[in-house]
């Protein structure tokens, strides 16, 4: 089977498990071209698609394998790529290491019977991940905001200002995230840069620019909440992608202590969480927030949730604490959503950098607010 007879199955397959149609295709193959037969896909991705940006659909390789494996019945996935050239490299060797330590990662935690990588000796490229000591970045000063004014359609707004009202010290859909996943503390677009050994210029390893999550927040029962949030149309399998990178960064941050490390700041930290936080965290819950969301990944349909399934089977499988699902935006954004209680006023408190958090027990996560993705099968 080739590109074009994939694709032909992925949309016959949906068109049978989805309940309302909508056109879904696989990527390009001048970025992604899978090859192979149902028992056994090669994907196999360009330089280009290499280097490029994560949640872009050339670029989400772990998305699309478990896509393939969810929708189409696919045994299992071979991952192969286009060395970029020594210029391409030397320019920018940032997101080739990210893309190694993604792949590396990712067979990992699906094992060798769901994927396989393709001259798997080119892993040794990488430079934090196999035993080498590695640093976080640091955020010097809180990313939280003030949330604006009350939107009319909170569908309609950007990812920033969604950010902004579900982190927002006064903003009432802070408040009810804070409470229905009982979290003590929350922050935004946390720091992901990583480099070797120390934080240098020369040492950086992963590329920095804009790679943070989205929210992430300190929880009851010493859980790091991790969350991707996209907005408007911007509903790719990508994301997905970037979810499983930053839970595996900081799944590294909480278990391989002796490699992983945050930097020491160089001036005093004020973030509203801080890495004594994080490391004060044992498991960790990925969530992809929605709407929206892309078609193939729609925790209505059962293989979408199969595709969260088997990342869940593989962290099981390592006994790895790291669970992965979706959560619903609207019982936080919508005006009154149903089932949920706004916490009291005497409950929360403002810290003088105006971080919020907290104070006393609020409870575990209400079952019925994040759709777990147990349906593996």
């Amino acid at each position: 089977m080739e590109h074009a007879e994939f694709e032909r199955c992925l949309r016959r397959a949906y068109k049978r498990g989805a309940p309302q149609a909508r056109p879904v295709r696989l990527p390009s193959p001048k970025g992604i071209r899978v090859s192979g037969d149902p028992s056994c896909a090669t994907l196999h991705l360009s330089s280009a698609a290499v280097l490029g940006n994560m949640q872009e659909d050339a670029s989400a390789f772990e998305g699309w394998a478990l896509v393939l494996v969810a929708w189409c019945g696919v045994g299992r996935v071979l991952i192969d790529w286009d060395v970029p050239d020594s210029a391409a490299l030397d320019s920018d060797p940032g997101h080739y290491q990210r893309f190694l330590y993604r792949v590396h990662r990712f067979a990992h935690l699906l094992g060798p019977d769901r994927v396989g990588v393709c001259r798997e000796d080119r892993l040794s490229l990488l430079r934090v991940g196999l035993g080498q000591p590695a640093v976080f970045t640091v955020a010097g000063e809180p990313r939280i905001a003030n949330h604006g004014a009350a939107p009319g359609n909170w569908r309609g707004l950007g990812e920033d200002a969604l950010e902004r009202w579900l982190t927002a010290p006064d903003s009432p859909a802070c408040l009810r995230l804070m409470a229905g996943l009982g979290l003590r503390r929350i922050d935004r677009q946390f720091p992901v840069g990583i480099f070797a050994g120390k934080v240098a210029g020369a040492n950086r390893v992963f590329p920095a620019a804009r790679s943070a999550i989205d929210i992430i927040g300190i929880g009851e029962n010493r859980a790091l909440w991790l969350m991707e949030l996209k907005a408007g149309r911007n509903a790719k399998v990508g994301a997905l992608s970037e979810l499983f990178f930053y839970s595996m960064a900081m799944h590294d941050a909480l278990t391989d202590r002796g490699c992983w490390r945050f930097a020491d700041p160089v001036v005093s930290v004020k973030s509203c969480i801080q890495p004594e936080d994080v490391q004060g965290c044992d498991r960790i819950e990925a969530r992809l927030m929605e709407p929206p969301i892309h078609p193939l990944l729609d925790p209505e349909t059962e293989a979408g949730r199969r595709v969260f399934g088997f990342l869940n089977d593989g962290a099981a499988r390592l006994g790895w604490k790291v669970a992965y699902a979706t959560l619903d935006l609207g019982q936080f954004l919508d005006p009154e959503p149903p089932g949920l209680t706004p916490l009291r006023p005497d409950t929360q408190s403002q810290t003088k950098t105006g971080c919020f958090h907290h104070e006393g027990q609020i409870g575990p996560a209400s079952e019925a607010l994040v759709r777990v993705s147990d349906d593996t099968r």
